[in-house]
């Protein structure tokens, strides 16, 4: 689909490699930024395991804390599910983020140490 929600369809790829190919190159070309450092260099904290369908900003700073204090290191937390409105729409959910600067602020402080 594109951005505004009309089907895009295509032929004469003769492959699924080649319309692979064809895909990843027009809509999904590479790029020259580097992704964030700390996820090569530091662990990644998955919440679905603990957390399922329900992250919400108090289970997930909570969480970030219990990994402190069980003596693990900063890292990135990836929030895996439900963190947001219906999907794609790419919003918060309001009910599990109250006050998402506060959220961000505690993310970017327990990343950066």
């Amino acid at each position: 689909m594109s951005r505004a929600g009309e089907l895009i369809s295509g032929e004469g790829h003769e492959t699924l490699r080649g319309a692979y190919s064809y895909v990843s190159r027009t809509f999904f070309p590479p790029s020259s930024s580097i992704p964030e450092e700390l996820l090569f260099t530091a662990p990644q904290y998955n919440l679905w395991i603990e957390l399922l369908y329900e992250p919400t900003q108090e289970k997930v700073l909570q969480y970030a804390k219990d990994v402190l204090a069980n003596g693990m290191p900063h890292g990135v937390i990836m929030i895996d599910d439900n963190w947001h409105e219906p999907y794609g729409t790419w919003k918060f959910h309001k009910a599990a983020s109250r006050n998402l600067s506060v959220w961000c602020r505690n993310f970017t402080l327990w990343a950066s140490r």
